[in-house]
């Protein structure tokens, strides 16, 4: 496709530049209030059983010579 027809300009109403920057500020604070509940959750399990567990498995994962054996 080429010409006018192929391009998506952005609109000059300022009501859609208000709907496209809330948008983005949502999706912005979404994703922070996820890595937060990650991290909060990483600390929780890390002082339990299934913590020491993962954290043993993914230590092994990370040395490349357990992986010769």
């Amino acid at each position: 496709m080429t010409g006018r027809t192929s391009q998506n300009p952005l609109s000059r109403d300022p009501h859609a530049t208000g709907q496209r920057r809330h948008r983005t500020l949502l999706s912005l604070l979404t994703g922070t209030a996820f890595l937060a509940a990650l991290f909060m959750a990483v600390n929780w399990f890390s002082a339990s059983e299934l913590g020491r567990a993962i954290d043993a498995h993914l230590t092994q994962l990370a040395d490349p010579e357990s992986w010769i054996r």
